[in-house]
């Protein structure tokens, strides 16, 4: 889906030691040296319009900036726009050059081409030389590399060419040609589900990538579980610049405990790796003695002025009515009566456009996948606690009682409890509270009933559900309630009240709780039972269903009231 982005993305930048440093760009003072040509004149899409020119420097990330290139275009056509470097000299057999880059749209990916002028000229004519085709780059962000060895001796030039026919934005950053080192191997992944029964297998991911200049065939890593210590060697691999390997390792926890996970490179080749200081990967796994599946807090991001939020309306009402022991929704607004900063702000480094739900603050999902989401990835983690909550209102203070239990042994806890406080057939009569609907018409297909209604939606027609009221704990929830240090199996009360303003409809207030752990990640959840026997809908969205139920790989849904 085409979306609205915010345009809050979180990257780190990476350095590359002493290396000679032939050229560096990291657009953080705009374009610098570099040439900017648009070859193809083309008019960017009204929502994209700020892109005018063939790239542009954009923050997408606060104090950060990136060169982002555009090929959405009114009318739809391909994009043809270059961004050359000024003329590098100093190349030898190690020299590479590293950059990232970022589709910023995972159904439409742009793609590139990295092209060199070997005579060092400056016209389009005098990049001859592709020395990489990216088809449709990443939708995260991924660090590329290529070595430019062919050129040792020759002052060149290089282009970056956005190719891409019909899509959305390309970002590229970080640009830096150096003469690297002869041996380096990078890790860019070390990883395990972080919650594990105990006596239950589980696989640890990793991968590594040739920032050297050297092709790899061999190297060898050690790993521990934090107390043994194990060598293990690769072989028969074929590593060029910039290529990865990956693989995994198994291990099983036999305490309810917390263990330190450790992996470092060790040789290449069968000589020292020449740049430690990226050989290193860590990752914390706890043995957990009950086997608990984990919940799906589903955070939506949403706005009555955004053109395809009615897909996140539809699909969370789905997930809570189809997936109710394992969902629970939570409609966060931006930017229309609904909203409010407290919630809005911290949340938006979460979500990369509208409508997108956070999943488990860890996952970003666009709001149509959640059901096979559901089932292929949440379910398959697990989590190290239990919890219920109930609540009561007394002349208009909703009170929260709860527990949660932990099931392992933990010295030095930071679990935090959030709490939201959620309100259900929320109405508006003021203009703000229409829903702008793409949906309208048809042309983009069904879509729970949308289809057939107005762009947008009258005030008089809407009912929100899941609606985002207040956070007493906080956006990041207290850390006063949780003690520092757990034992297995321990149960910890919580409580909480909030007062409904009077503009609530109290019988239609209640409360979603959950835990978050020391990554901010949600490891459990709930939601407590509103006064209401019924939600009010729109009459056309009443009878939706989906099939197959459980959702594995592909969900479809309909709207019966239509047959």
């Amino acid at each position: 889906m085409k979306y609205f982005f915010t345009f809050f993305l979180f990257f780190c930048l990476t350095t590359q030691g002493k290396s000679q440093v032939l050229y560096s760009q990291d657009f953080e003072n705009g374009f610098g040296d570099m040439s900017l040509v648009d070859v193809d004149k083309r008019t960017p899409a009204s929502q994209v319009a700020v892109f005018s020119q063939a790239w542009n420097q954009f923050e997408l990330l606060e104090n950060n900036f990136s060169a982002v290139s555009v090929s959405w275009y009114t009318p739809a056509g391909k994009a043809d726009d270059w961004m050359m470097t000024p003329v590098i000299t100093g190349i030898t057999e190690n020299t590479v050059m590293y950059w990232k880059g970022l589709a910023l749209d995972g159904d439409f990916r742009d793609g590139y081409e990295v092209r060199v002028s070997e005579n060092g000229g400056s016209e389009i004519a005098d990049f001859t030389k592709i020395i990489l085709t990216v088809n449709m780059e990443n939708d995260v962000i991924t660090d590329r590399a290529i070595g430019l060895r062919e050129f040792a001796g020759k002052d060149i030039r290089i282009a970056f060419r956005n190719v891409s026919n019909d899509m959305f934005l390309l970002m590229i950053d970080d640009i830096q040609i150096i003469n690297a080192e002869e041996r380096d191997l990078k890790v860019t992944l070390f990883e395990a589900n972080k919650y594990v029964p105990v006596n239950k297998e589980s696989t640890i991911n990793y991968e590594v990538v040739n920032n050297g200049s050297n092709v790899i065939n061999s190297f060898s890593f050690l790993w521990s579980e934090g107390q043994n210590t194990y060598n293990q060697n690769v072989n028969g691999v074929t590593l060029k610049v910039g290529e990865k390997y990956s693989g995994s390792l198994k291990f099983t926890p036999t305490e309810a405990k917390l263990y330190d996970l450790s992996f470092e490179v060790q040789d290449i080749n069968g000589s020292v790796d020449q740049k430690i200081d990226n050989n290193l990967g860590d990752q914390k796994l706890v043995g957990v003695s009950k086997e608990i599946s984990r919940k799906m807090i589903a955070e939506e991001g949403t706005g009555t002025w955004c053109t395809w939020c009615p897909r996140g309306a539809v699909f969370m009402k789905l997930m809570a009515s189809t997936y109710a022991n394992d969902f629970v929704g939570i409609a966060v607004h931006n930017n229309d009566p609904m909203a409010f900063a407290e919630y809005d702000t911290p949340f938006g480094v979460y979500i990369g456009g509208y409508p997108s739900v956070s999943v488990n603050r860890t996952y970003e999902v666009d709001p149509e996948d959640l059901p096979a989401f559901l089932n292929n990835t949440v379910k398959k983690e697990f989590s190290p606690i239990e919890i219920n909550a109930t609540q009561s209102i007394d002349n208009n203070v909703l009170t929260v009682n709860g527990e949660v239990s932990f099931y392992s042994n933990i010295d030095e806890a930071q679990f935090n409890v959030v709490a939201v406080i959620l309100e259900d057939n929320v109405r508006g009569t003021t203009s703000g509270y229409a829903q702008v609907n793409g949906y309208s018409g048809g042309a983009q297909g069904p879509m729970g009933g949308y289809e057939n209604l107005p762009n947008p939606v009258p005030a008089s027609q809407m009912v929100y559900q899941e609606v985002a009221r207040a956070l007493p704990f906080g956006f990041s929830g207290s850390s006063t309630i949780v003690p520092g240090e757990l034992t297995n199996a321990q149960t910890v009360p919580f409580s909480f009240t909030y007062t409904i303003p009077n503009n609530f409809i109290t019988k239609n207030v209640y409360a979603a709780v959950f835990i978050t752990d020391d990554e901010g990640i949600i490891v459990g959840g709930t939601k407590t039972d509103a006064l209401y026997t019924s939600i009010d809908e729109i009459e056309v969205l009443e009878n939706l269903v989906v099939f197959p139920n459980p959702a594995e790989d592909l969900a479809f849904f309909t709207n019966e009231s239509f047959f």
